[in-house]
């Protein structure tokens, strides 16, 4: 799998764009668990998703973007379904 390459690199920041596309649900368990290791590690993650379900999942910050202009930075406590959706929808 090329994600567990770029995951096990020399790399200190990892940008993924759309990490689990297509990938079955097992598959999708095995790479967040590689993602938060990589994140573990001091490294840092960016990931840039459409599942609102992965974002909450994998995130410490979100930027929620609309119409191509970031609307809102959100940190732990605001990482939810509702509040994203609220910047996200206008």
């Amino acid at each position: 799998m090329l994600i567990s390459r770029w995951l096990h690199s020399d790399s200190s920041v990892l940008v993924l764009d759309e990490p689990t596309k297509g990938v079955d649900v097992g598959a999708k368990q095995d790479i967040y668990e590689q993602i938060n290791q990589f994140a573990q590690e001091g490294k840092g993650v960016v990931v840039i998703s459409s599942e609102l379900e992965e974002v909450m999942l994998l995130s410490d910050r979100v930027a929620v973007m609309r119409e191509g202009r970031i609307q809102a930075i959100l940190g732990d406590d605001d990482i939810n379904a509702t509040t994203i959706m609220h910047y996200a929808a206008g």
